[in-house]
Order: structure tokens, then C-alpha cells, then sequence
């Protein structure tokens, strides 16, 4: 029986969705589940007064702020009301704190942008407009947003990495929405890319790296990852729509705050669209864990070697995605193995619909994995199960 996917509204912590798959297979304890820390609300000492206590008790009693912004906006202005609204998301995120709101008008926005201040868990960092409003980049940084603080959430509009030529690919924005972890073994947490729209980036459109966890992309279109290595041809394989973690050959790059393990974990991926026309629609690299990836329709995928939905990483679940015509196989298991631990086993694949993927149903690289059953396949040019350590499972088996 397939299990109701938590309301839009649920908290995002381990025991919310991989409790009864993850515990029940012993691949996690109540030791090692993540959880999510809770903020220490703000208290007033009763016995403080005069103007000692007057700051304190403003601070604690700021309402949020709702800030707007428009391309024909001026950031000389407030910005506190629709008629008055700042020109640059930048200058918006300089201004917010956590609770408030920056609501993006219809129109272009040529921006790389960085993040200023984190949200706090109850209190997010809200970014929000209709499809129309749309951050483009504009060619001065490699992502559109490069995000690096808690707890925001972006709804509704739109990233397109078509900033100039269209038929050049500097005219084309690297990465879209480009998370990153800055803390030592501390990634970014909170987030929520709900009902978004990616399009046109020159590598992957999403990106969560170094030790993200607990968060949440969901009811999003992506379209067109990958446009340098699959449109103008670079020679490269990067065209994710969401690329979870680091790959290990890349572990000590120098971009993460240290070179361990990129242990992203719990992080929800459900209920979006993607048609990549780049590579893997989700992919968890090594180190990836326990992230929970449902409900989505995949299909476009051009890599022979790859597959619509790739874990890298272990104990991760794969479950009720439909995943149709791509040229890789439906589903990807396995990684490296590194300093001997064994990457991209214990893995869970059920329930899904597998449908004209050329390479085949499910490529297992590495075993053992887990609970491969319950998937429909049809239409595959390939076997329902091929690969190195793909001997005795049945994906198409009652669970």
C-alpha cells in the first residue's frame, strides 16, 4: 500500500517520511537520525525595566516586513509598499530579516544574487512573485542566486538562465539556485522551492551542496539543464535539474568548507515536473543519505551511461516517480568506493512506473541494496535489471 505523502504543511524532520522504510530496514537508529534544531524563542526578564528593557522588548515585538520589488522600481526607495518598490532583489536582501517577505513584480530581473541574512525555523525568508517574474542572471557570477543562510523559502516565480545571445552559450547562466554550505560540517537547512519554474541553465539547474539537509523542493517545473555540455557540446556530463551533494572526486575541490564526506541527508524532493534535455533529473552524489526523492515525473535525460533519478549515495529513497523516455536507464544505483567505505548501497526503489527508458529499468552498480520491488516497467529497450550488482534482484517483483 502506498503511503499518503505528508501535507505541504508538515514539519520536515527524519520521523515525517523515511521512519517506517529507513528504521524498519535497520539502515538507521534513533541514534543517528538528523533532526532538526529548534530556535530558543526570545524572552524578556520581568524584572528588566527602564530602557534596558525597552530595546529588548521592541526587538522582540518587530513585526515582518513586507518588501517589494520592480525592474522599474528605485532602491532610493522604501520599498515597504507596491507603489513604492526597490529595483534590485539585492538591495531587498539587504533589508530583510527573518519573517519577512520580498514580493517580486511581473518583468526581468538581471541579477546574480547572493543571500545577506538567514530566516529562522518559524520565521523564514520569503521570496515570492507570479511565473513572469523572472532572475536571469546577467553574467558576472556562475549562479543566478547563490544562496548560503537558513531557512527561506521561494514560491512561485521564475529562473531562467537566458540572460543574452541564445545562440551562444556565454549567453546562458551556469547554475540557477546554487545552495551551499559554509559552516563546518553545517549545510544550509529550511529551505522550500515550492511551485517554481528553472529553465535554461547552462549546468544544473538546483544545486544542494555540503551537508544540506531538511529541505524541501516541491510542485517545481525544471526544463533544460545542461545546455553547455548537451547544446555547445564542453565535453562535460553536468545538466542536473537537482544535483544533491558533492561527488567525491570533487570532495576536495577547495569550495567546501572542509573536504569530508558530503553528508546531505533528509532533504524532501516531490511532486515536480522535470524535462532536463542535460542529464539525471535528481542525482545523490557519495556521502548523500536518507534523502527522500517521490512522486515526480522525469523524462528527457540524454546521458546513455546515467538515468532519469541517480543515487551516488546510500540508503536514499526512490519511490511512486514516473520516469519515461530518457536515453540512460530509469533509475541509477551505486557510487565509488573511497578510503574503503563503499558509496550508493542500501538503497530503496519501489513502486515506481518505468516507462521507453532505452538503457533499461534500473542499472545497479553496486550491491546490496534494498527493497527493490513493487515497480511497473514497460516499454524499456533494455533489461528490467542490468548492471555490475544487479544479479538476483527483480524490480518489478511484489514488494
Amino acid at each position: 500500500t502506498r503511503q499518503a505523502t505528508p501535507p505541504l504543511t508538515t514539519t520536515l524532520v527524519m520521523t515525517d517520511f523515511l521512519a517506517t522504510d529507513l528504521f524498519a530496514a535497520g539502515l538507521l537508529t534513533a541514534t543517528t537520525a538528523p533532526t532538526t534544531p529548534i530556535a530558543s524563542p526570545v524572552t524578556l526578564d520581568p524584572a528588566a525595566e527602564g530602557a534596558d528593557a525597552a530595546p529588548a522588548l521592541a526587538l522582540s515585538q518587530r513585526l515582518p516586513r513586507h518588501y517589494f520589488v520592480d525592474p522599474t522600481g528605485d532602491d532610493d526607495n522604501s520599498g515597504l509598499l507596491a507603489s513604492v518598490p526597490l529595483a534590485t532583489i539585492q538591495h531587498a536582501l539587504a533589508l530583510v530579516e527573518p519573517g519577512d517577505t520580498i514580493h517580486l513584480a511581473a518583468g526581468d530581473y538581471y541579477e546574480n544574487l547572493t543571500s545577506v541574512t538567514a530566516g529562522r525555523a518559524g520565521a523564514p525568508i520569503t521570496i515570492m512573485g507570479p511565473s513572469d517574474a523572472i532572475i536571469r542572471g546577467n553574467g558576472e557570477a556562475s549562479a543566478a542566486f547563490y544562496l548560503t543562510h537558513d531557512y527561506y523559502t521561494f514560491t512561485g516565480f521564475t529562473f531562467d538562465g537566458l540572460y543574452g545571445d541564445p545562440t551562444d552559450k556565454d549567453g546562458y547562466t551556469q547554475k540557477l539556485l546554487y545552495v551551499q554550505g559554509m559552516g563546518e560540517k553545517k549545510g544550509v537547512t529550511g529551505l522550500r522551492v515550492l511551485h517554481m519554474t528553472f529553465r535554461n541553465a547552462g549546468g544544473e539547474c538546483l544545486r544542494l551542496r555540503y551537508f544540506a539537509h531538511n529541505n524541501e523542493i516541491a510542485y517545481s517545473t525544471f526544463q533544460v539543464c545542461g545546455l553547455l555540455d548537451f547544446v555547445f557540446n564542453e565535453g562535460g556530463k553536468n545538466g542536473e535539474a537537482i544535483y544533491v551533494g558533492t561527488a567525491s572526486d570533487q570532495w576536495s575541490d577547495g569550495k567546501n568548507p572542509t573536504s569530508d564526506p558530503d553528508a546531505s541527508t533528509n532533504n524532501w524532493i516531490h511532486h515536480n515536473v522535470m524535462d532536463t534535455q542535460g542529464n539525471e533529473c535528481v542525482e545523490v552524489k557519495e556521502g548523500g543519505y536518507a534523502n527522500l526523492i517521490e512522486y515526480n515525473l522525469c523524462t528527457g535525460q540524454l546521458d546513455p551511461d546515467s538515468a532519469g533519478i541517480g543515487a551516488r549515495g546510500s540508503q536514499n529513497v526512490i519511490r511512486y516517480n514516473t520516469i519515461y523516455s530518457n536515453v540512460g536507464a530509469g533509475i541509477r544505483l551505486g557510487g565509488h568506493e573511497v578510503d574503503g567505505v563503499q558509496y550508493g548501497v542500501n538503497n530503496l526503489v519501489y513502486g515506481n512506473n518505468l516507462l521507453s527508458n532505452i538503457a533499461g529499468g534500473v542499472k545497479i552498480i553496486i550491491d546490496p541494496q534494498k527493497r527493490i520491488c513493487g515497480n511497473y516497467l514497460t516499454r524499456n529497450l533494455g533489461k528490467q535489471a542490468f548492471g555490475e550488482g544487479s544479479e538476483g534482484y527483480e524490480p518489478a517483483a511484489p514488494c
